[in-house]
């Protein structure tokens, strides 16, 4: 009887040390996912009489997300070169400035501008704009815009990015075939894994292969590596008695592309993805699962550029 007495008792005493920490680590994991949903978006392009969408996110080049007027949008070059009209559409944001306001946006043409799109350097398929302008003209002292931005913190180190492997989780944001939650205007999450080793230049550039379906419209998507660790103590608290599983993310790529099998040549080959054409029978391309993603850390080769 006293047996079982003392396991009953020791049943309470763990659940009440992991229940706390279990329900913080699972409202982190929902608000990491959130916050993540919330970078990115879909961006609709005009060009010689027909549109066709993409993905964009908001990019600071600080480290930290909290500066204002340091944010840039990222996408590929493909998607915004030679464009006519660019437009996006950005939620407003609650009187915290914190938190989007759901079903509360605006369409913004980004043509007005005055500042131009930015291509990478050394030829890789990215772009950026700055959009200072655009906080500037729309916030006022009733609304203000919401900009989720990826800081460059979420760039891993070097020391992170020498341990990534080979099948490891990742999660891209996008807007696949221009599929988004219009009432909400909240982008498609898609998950994965890494295909090739990242840490290697795939075909010599700073490329790497994810397995993920990428579609037109998943061109400008940001890919993030999925961390799961099992920790005493949630993540800044003072109570190391607290017991959960914390998911945490690291921002690692761009995704632009990926490889195709040609059906009449039988052939494979990377293509952006903007440039498959499912209906043309004399050049159909079937996209095969896998996603060809820019590396991160090559977004920072703008800040040159920039300071100039």
């Amino acid at each position: 009887m006293r047996s079982t007495t003392k396991i009953f008792t020791l049943f309470w005493f763990m659940i009440l040390i992991l229940l706390p920490g279990a329900l913080k680590s699972q409202n982190k994991q929902k608000e990491n996912g959130e916050m993540l949903n919330q970078a990115a978006n879909r961006i609709i392009v005009f060009k010689d009489s027909t549109y066709k969408t993409g993905t964009f996110f908001f990019f600071n080049f600080s480290d930290t997300a909290s500066k204002e007027f340091e944010t840039y949008i990222v996408t590929n070059r493909h998607v915004v070169e030679d464009a006519e009209k660019v437009l996006i559409k950005v939620n407003y944001s609650d009187t915290s400035g914190q938190n989007p306001m759901y079903g509360n946006s605006i369409n913004i043409n980004l043509s007005e501008l005055n500042s131009e799109w930015i291509y990478h350097p050394d030829s890789l398929d990215l772009a950026i704009l700055n959009v200072n302008e655009i906080f500037e003209k729309y916030n006022t002292l009733e609304k203000k815009l919401f900009a989720r931005t990826i800081p460059t913190s979420l760039i891993p180190p070097e020391e992170v990015w020498s341990g990534v492997g080979i099948l490891e989780e990742v999660v891209m944001i996008g807007c696949p075939n221009g599929i988004i939650d219009n009432y909400n205007n909240v982008s498609i999450a898609r998950f994965g894994m890494t295909a090739s080793q990242p840490t290697l230049d795939y075909n010599g550039r700073p490329e790497f292969l994810i397995d993920i379906a990428a579609y037109p419209g998943s061109s400008g998507s940001p890919v993030f590596l999925r961390r799961t660790s099992v920790q005493l103590g949630a993540p800044g608290s003072n109570y190391p008695l607290n017991f959960g599983i914390y998911t945490g993310y690291y921002f690692i790529g761009v995704l632009y592309g990926g490889p195709v099998y040609n059906v009449m040549t039988k052939s494979m080959e990377i293509k952006d993805i903007d440039s498959i054409d499912f209906y043309d029978s004399e050049k159909v391309s079937l996209p095969i699962n896998l996603g060809a993603v820019i590396k991160s850390k090559t977004i920072l080769d703008f800040k040159q550029l920039i300071d100039e």
